[in-house]
C-alpha cells in the first residue's frame, strides 16, 4: 500500500518533495512511545501534509486511534494536512460516515454494562443488519477502545 502511494507521490507534478518515516511523534500507550508517521509530502504552492498508511481494519484500533489522534493535533500545531488511508478508505471517511444511530445507542447502553466481545457484537451485528465500516464509525466518532486480538470494543474510563 506504501508503495502505490510513494509511486503517486513520485509521479506527481505538484508535489516537489517526500520523505519516508520523516519525523517522531510522542504519544502514550501504557508507556511513553515515539509514533513515526510513514509519509511527509510537500506540494509546490508549499501545502505540506502527513500520509499514514494502515489496513481499513486496523484504522480504528486503540492503540492507531492514540496515534492517530496524536498526528492530527501535530498536524493541526505546523498546518499540515493529514491523510491516514488504506490507498480506497481514509480515516475521514469513518468519522464523517452516517451510521445507524439506533445502533449505536443500543452499543452504548451494552457497553455501559462492560466490555462486549466478538460473541456479543455478532448478535448486535445481525439484528441491525450493519457492516465493518459502521463499527469502525462508531468507534473512530466515540474514540471508543477497540482490540482485535482479543477482539473487545470497551469504553474509556
Amino acid at each position: 500500500m506504501e508503495r502505490e502511494i510513494l509511486t503517486i507521490l513520485e509521479n506527481s507534478q505538484k508535489v516537489v518533495f517526500f520523505n519516508v518515516q520523516p519525523f517522531k511523534i510522542p504519544y502514550y500507550y501504557f508507556k511513553q512511545r515515539n509514533y513515526i508517521p510513514d509519509i511527509f509530502f510537500v506540494l509546490e504552492d508549499g501545502r505540506g501534509a502527513v500520509i499514514e498508511v494502515k489496513p481499513r481494519f486496523h484504522m480504528v484500533l486503540e492503540l492507531n486511534l492514540q496515534k492517530y489522534n496524536n498526528l492530527k493535533r501535530y498536524c493541526e500545531e505546523n498546518g499540515y494536512g493529514i491523510l491516514v488511508t488504506d490507498g480506497g478508505t481514509s480515516m475521514k471517511e469513518f468519522i464523517t460516515y452516517e451510521y445507524n444511530k439506533v445502533f449505536e445507542e443500543e452499543l452504548f447502553q451494552r457497553l455501559k454494562k462492560g466490555p462486549i466481545l466478538w460473541r456479543g457484537l455478532s448478535i448486535l451485528k445481525t439484528k441491525h443488519i450493519i457492516g465493518y465500516r459502521d463499527i469502525a464509525s462508531i468507534v473512530a466518532k466515540n474514540n471508543w477502545i477497540y482490540r482485535q486480538d482479543p477482539f473487545v470494543i470497551a469504553l474509556r474510563s
